[in-house]
């Protein structure tokens, strides 16, 4: 039986505190900081327009 599945069957035998206690330990197995498709796809165009020298400098900005 696959890991996925064992898991299944034997979340399906917790009552429901047990069931929410084993999704929170879980969750805690997961990295927090895990880039999206479209964090990628952001880092890249960044990557390429720091290669382009194509930046604002810091001073340039308005931070108020």
């Amino acid at each position: 039986m696959s890991i996925p599945l064992q898991i299944q069957y034997i979340a399906e035998r917790l009552d429901e505190s047990e069931q929410l206690l084993m999704l929170e330990l879980m969750k805690k197995l997961l990295p927090d900081d895990v880039a999206t498709a479209e964090d990628v796809k952001d880092i890249l165009i960044a990557r390429e327009e720091l290669v382009k020298g194509d930046t604002v400098d810091f001073n340039e900005i308005d931070w108020t």
